[in-house]
């Protein structure tokens, strides 16, 4: 679909993170995560992730730093009691 410019090749990097997570296969991109403290988010399992952020990139994703930074709306509340 993104040949075909039927999607944007960002929704196919979070489509393909959310099929990877849900397999339980480590994601390509990074977009896909979990609250671990308050105002901190932390990605899921990445392949490669020295190469991460050059793969957001060649999708229009900003800087994986830059993404996790965004999560500010995180609290403790939401951490499992398991991961606190």
């Amino acid at each position: 679909m993104v040949p075909l410019k039927e999607t944007s090749p960002g929704n196919y990097a979070y489509l393909y993170d959310r099929v990877a997570v849900a397999e339980k296969r480590p994601q390509r991109y990074g977009t896909q995560g979990r609250c671990i403290g308050d105002k901190k988010w932390k990605a899921f399992e990445v392949e490669n992730p020295d190469q991460l952020d050059a793969r957001r990139a060649s999708v229009g994703l900003m800087p994986q730093a830059e993404y996790e930074a965004i999560f500010t709306f995180c609290t403790l509340a939401m951490v499992p009691p398991s991961e606190k």
